[in-house]
């Protein structure tokens, strides 16, 4: 490990369960352990999906954020603008949907 590698470690509850996070910065690699558990190699394999699929999600939620943050940062519509606009839509689809016969 480098310097400019450092280890980072995390202690996070999450239920009852404490998760020790092992990260290594710009290296693609996250161990997880959970202390006293034992799990057999389906749900290992199920589980290591699971975390990759909600580390993308994460990744391309933070992301898009960051993208739109830098699209509307000139932007003049306020909170409320944003909110009426943002039921104008929601009507807009559920219009679109009754007349596909979804709902």
């Amino acid at each position: 490990m480098t310097e400019s590698q450092p280890l980072r470690r995390e202690k996070l509850f999450i239920g009852a369960e404490l998760l020790l996070l092992v990260v290594l910065v710009d290296m693609a690699k996250l161990v997880v352990e959970v202390p006293g558990v034992e799990l057999d190699e389906k749900t290992m394999l199920e589980l290591r999906e699971d975390i990759r699929s909600v580390i993308r999600l994460r990744l391309a939620r933070g992301l898009l954020l960051k993208r739109l943050d830098k699209m509307l940062e000139s932007s003049t519509l306020t909170d409320e603008d944003c909110l009426i606009l943002g039921e104008k839509a929601k009507e807009g689809v559920a219009e679109e949907w009754k007349r596909r016969g979804w709902l």
